[in-house]
């Protein structure tokens, strides 16, 4: 791809020229980005292992075909219940289980052996499953027999000694579905008791359809419209629609295949064809791309401490994450000027309150204190904001008009009646703290720079941080994806790599205090 092409798309991650100044900073950081970070992630043609739920697999198998003859990507599909599946990959862990898991249902098959799920961590057994993609939706429906829908009308009904009923085994998604209705409504051990089991869903429509021994049984909606059945409408199964859903497996052996065929599947003009001619309810899945591009507009100072799990998304993901990481003044100037990031990791939660509305649901991710960068060993004896007023003392501030950092610093300023005094000793201004440190690692021009503790990681031997002793020099850094992002499941997969745990050891190794759990005021 040419670079000119990556500022092209719907005008997403053109560095702004709102000043001349930030232009050049701008460009500069561009290049320092382009060079030393930019690769294409690696390219995957090895084969896939799927386990696909039996009654799943009619929708799965066309777009597996399609899949294999558009990208060169075999895939093997090996169908079965899904807590048969389930066992089989349990059983298998460490000897190439399988790439993607694909359950008739998500609750309870993904949400019970998912990473980091509260279902999982009560279950005591080891969760499997990491990505999770939502595909269908269907619900569970009483299918009758040709000519015998008017003999029922209601659960009791299916109680007549006449009446023969079949359901799935506890196994499949349904049984287990059907057990949780059934007992909810008072009849369960009535009905099992004179209920005939059959393995899969498909078993069941077929047995139904043949009308051999057997009268009624409980399957989802779409199944029994595939095999052209009567669906009986009872009130007692007017609930929430089940899901479907591929999850890919936390150790699978090629998660960039896995996840690029799930992302197939959900996307409206590839997979979701095959499911709604199956008579399932479509999800809104991202528009399909083999390479899709997350575009991150992020304040400088978060990025050492995202660089690195950017960089593992991408390979996961087979994904780009193009990021412009600059002061936030001139991020919030480019997109109140019409540009539009999937994606938006402010330097302090006051930045982000000027664009909210554009963005969804804002997670305070973690904080870093302001702090005063001076020269090793103090030799000034600047211990406080005050000292950064005395005579012929050299100070770096951030500009407060690009950057959160410099609108925090002169707030912080104003209140002690400090604004003036310091700022006629500004030797240095920047769009952005990390521009202010270099200045002070490479150069003695500057005595003394206010900046965020989260920049002085790689400057510990060289300089000295004085702390500011007030409560309000303090940044918060919320990230929020935006309304229209292009690929929006894809963007917030991103937010919840930027959230786990292992993303949490590198902002505390960067000098942030983690956060997360609070939504931003």
């Amino acid at each position: 791809m040419k670079a000119r092409a990556l500022f092209r798309r719907r005008g997403r991650g053109a560095l702004p020229l709102v000043l001349a100044s930030v232009a050049v900073v701008g460009g500069l950081a561009f290049a320092l980005f382009a060079l030393g970070n930019w690769h294409a992630p690696p390219e995957d043609r090895d084969g896939i292992i799927v386990y696909c739920a039996a009654g799943v697999r009619p929708a799965v198998a066309p777009v597996a075909e399609a899949f294999e003859k558009e990208l060169g990507t075999q895939v093997e599909i090996r169908s079965g219940s899904s807590g048969a599946l389930e066992a089989q990959i349990r059983a298998s862990v460490g000897l190439r289980p399988g790439d993607l898991y694909i359950p008739a249902a998500a609750d309870p098959f993904v949400e019970r052996n998912r990473l980091g799920s509260a279902v999982a961590a009560a279950s005591g057994k080891t969760p499997f499953l990491k990505e999770v993609l939502p595909l269908a939706r269907f619900r569970l429906v009483l299918a009758v027999t040709p000519g015998k829908e008017d003999r029922i009308s209601e659960f009791a009904d299916l109680a007549d000694q006449d009446v023969a009923v079949l359901i799935a085994n506890d196994e499949a998604a349904v049984g287990k579905k059907t057990k949780e209705v059934l007992t909810a409504a008072g009849v369960w051990d009535t009905i099992r008791g004179k209920a005939r089991q059959l393995q899969t869903v498909t078993e069941l429509a077929g047995a139904i359809k043949l009308g051999t021994n057997a009268d009624a049984g409980f399957m989802w909606d779409a199944t029994a419209r595939q095999f052209g059945l009567t669906i009986v409408e009872l009130p007692e199964l007017a609930g929430e629609p089940s899901t479907i859903s591929a999850a890919v497996l936390a150790d699978a052996a090629n998660p960039t295949g896995a996840l690029r065929f799930a992302r197939y599947l959900a996307a409206p003009d590839k997979g979701q064809a095959s499911f709604r001619e199956l008579h399932y309810e479509t999800v809104a899945g991202d528009p399909w791309a083999e390479v899709p591009e997350v575009v991150l507009y992020s304040g400088s100072v978060n990025r050492p401490a995202i660089a690195e799990t950017i960089v593992e998304f991408e390979a996961r993901e087979g994904c780009r994450v193009i990021p412009t990481y600059d002061g936030c003044g001139a991020l919030v100037a480019t997109m109140r000027a019409g540009q539009k990031p999937d994606a938006y990791f402010a330097c302090d939660i006051s930045f982000m309150a000027m664009v909210e509305d554009e963005f969804d649901e804002k997670l305070d991710l973690s904080n870093t204190e302001m702090v005063i960068l001076v020269r090793k060993g103090n030799p000034r004896n600047i211990r406080s904001l005050e000292d950064l007023a005395g005579d012929d003392m050299a100070v770096g501030l951030a500009d407060e008009k690009l950057s959160a950092l410099g609108r925090l610093t002169v707030n912080l300023l104003d209140e002690h009646g400090l604004r003036e005094p310091v700022v006629k000793n500004r030797k240095a201004s920047s769009p952005s703290a990390h521009y202010l440190v270099i200045q002070m690692a490479q150069s003695e021009k500057l005595d003394a720079a206010i900046v965020y503790r989260a920049n002085c990681a790689e400057v510990r031997e060289q300089l000295d941080i004085v702390a500011i002793d007030h409560p309000r020099a303090n940044a918060k850094q919320p990230f929020a994806v935006h309304h229209e992002a292009q690929y929006p499941q894809l963007t917030q997969r991103l937010r919840d790599a930027l959230t786990s745990e292992e993303s949490r050891a590198r902002f505390e190794n960067s000098g942030f205090r983690w956060n997360l759990g609070a939504n931003v005021e």
